[in-house]
């Protein structure tokens, strides 16, 4: 029976071979744009959360009296403080914020720059999954170690092997050089980690920084016992700080544990000066999501109107099979089907399209930190679950609407226009227009608001304007400002700083 409805469905296929394209087409880009979406909302989702440990993994957060904003910044005694004294506190991972340094190049000696260097602790690597490919971090180890990823190992050393080598390293603003060795090299950080790295650095070589009255903090991540009380926890943490510390006693503060799993998309409420990790919006991926289902939507829409019409179209031949003894479930079969081919067709195009434009639209909403293109096989499940669904609602209304036309008007007059009340050809068009012109005037309203962002006047003009970073004081600038004036095409030249960053900046016009 398949096969002869196979047979069928192909021949009225050959017979609208505009039509089926425009139905496969339409589909098709429906389901590129929401395969795009889908797969970029589930990593979003899916963030920290291959860590195994997560469930019990913490990053500690305050509230201050007489602030409303939550930050994560606590000096570095404090993580080992609560493993000693806080019973529960199983372990303790400090974190500074990624920082620029200029590294040298092993074979050519050249200083490259390198943006994300992180300081921690060896318990890092045992706290969280970044596994290592090469050496081992725990025992005996050197001071001043540093463990590179793959792609800083091949980049610094080619293809021999880094492990027991060492990096040198040079702060931007100082030629001194600071020597590392390495001790290991780990596999690149996952696009779906809060996390990103290159570089991790001994901690201890910068620990005295932030003592309790240096003025400095950090970010510190707690591993608790696995029915460890975490909001008992924090109030302990806020009666320790206060034995430590008078300044921190004073600030009155509230601590709170935060789930390490709910920090990349549960942040709107925290202050993170040092950009630790990297954040993620759960509006835009509502919006994202939103998108893909008018869209899908609207695509419906257009695939049901023009379905319809060739069924209209067609009434005469299936009169014809029903006249010969086709009965109702005979005739739902051939309609299902035909959706199936139509969609099926469809996603494969989709999935080609996908994988071709998949750059350009990582390059759009996640440019930093790209994701692969590809679903896992319980994504793809539940992608294959919308679309079984789809194919079950256009099916039901199709069949439905083609058998009651049959029922209600008898197998002579079936063939006859006719029209009532709802007609379900004027609810669709009236529901894709709305859908069509809430999406266009969405987009004109974010077109002008970027306008707006990117073209509205800031006061002054910046055109032309060159912003270079200088290292050294002001008695090295001055004389290079002199030299620089005397060359034609520069106007004028000044010094700054670049706010909130503390870096020095020299500004060249």
């Amino acid at each position: 029976m398949y096969t002869t409805c196979l047979k069928l469905i192909f021949r009225r296929f050959s017979r609208s071979r505009v039509y089926t394209v425009i139905n496969v087409g339409g589909l098709a880009i429906a389901f590129t744009v929401a395969l795009l979406i889908y797969g970029y909302v589930m990593k979003e989702w899916q963030t920290d959360r291959f860590h195994t440990k997560g469930e019990t993994l913490y990053r500690v957060t305050y509230l201050s009296q007489g602030n409303d904003m939550w930050y994560s910044a606590f000096c570095s005694p404090m993580g080992e403080n609560a493993k000693k004294e806080i019973p529960g506190v199983r372990e303790f991972v400090r974190i500074v914020a990624p920082q620029t340094f200029l590294v040298r190049q092993e074979s050519t000696g050249e200083f490259w720059v390198e943006r994300e260097c992180i300081y921690t602790d060896p318990q890092f690597f045992s706290v969280l999954d970044f596994p290592l490919v090469e050496g081992k971090i725990g025992g005996e180890m050197p001071p001043d170690w540093v463990v590179i990823s793959e792609r800083a190992a091949r980049k610094y050393f080619g293809e021999v092997s880094a492990v027991g080598k060492t990096l040198v390293l040079r702060y931007p603003q100082r030629p001194v050089d600071l020597v590392y060795h390495v001790v290991g090299v780990m596999k690149n950080m996952p696009a779906h980690s809060s996390l990103q790295a290159d570089l991790l650095l001994d901690f201890k070589r910068v620990e005295r920084l932030y003592k309790y009255g240096s003025g400095n903090a950090l970010t510190t991540l707690l591993q608790l016992d696995e029915h460890a009380d975490a909001v008992e926890i924090g109030k302990a943490i806020q009666e320790m700080e206060g034995r430590y510390s008078d300044y921190e006693k004073q600030l009155n503060k509230t601590v709170v544990l935060q789930s390490f799993r709910n920090v990349y998309l549960h942040s709107e409420h925290l202050r993170d000066y040092e950009e630790v990790f990297r954040y993620g919006s759960r509006r835009f991926n509502y919006i994202l999501s939103g998108v893909a289902f008018l869209i899908l939507l609207l695509a419906s829409c257009n695939y049901l109107m023009i379905k319809l019409a060739q069924l209209h179209k067609n009434t005469g031949m299936y009169a014809i099979q029903k006249c010969f003894g086709a009965g109702n479930r005979i005739m739902r079969k051939q309609v299902y089907l035909e959706i199936g081919v139509h969609l099926l067709s469809a996603l494969l195009l989709a999935v080609w399209l996908g994988r071709a434009v998949h750059p350009w639209f990582m390059g759009i909403v996640s440019s930093g930190h790209p994701y692969e293109w590809g679903l896992t096989v319980m994504e793809g499940v539940l992608f294959g679950g919308i679309v079984l669904l789809f194919i079950g609602v256009m099916g039901y209304l199709l069949s439905a609407w083609m058998l009651r036309r049959l029922d209600r008007n008898g197998i002579k007059n079936a063939v006859s226009r006719t029209t009532g009340k709802w007609d379900l050809k004027q609810v669709l068009l009236v529901g894709q227009m709305c859908i069509f012109c809430g999406l266009f005037f969405a987009s004109l309203l974010l077109s002008q608001q970027m306008d707006f962002v990117q073209n509205k006047p800031m006061g002054y003009d910046n055109r032309n304007i060159l912003c270079v970073e200088w290292p050294g004081n002001e008695s090295v600038f001055l004389p290079a400002k002199d030299e620089l004036l005397r060359h034609p095409d520069i106007l004028a030249v000044t010094n700054g700083r670049s706010l909130p960053s503390p870096s020095a900046m020299r500004y060249v016009t």
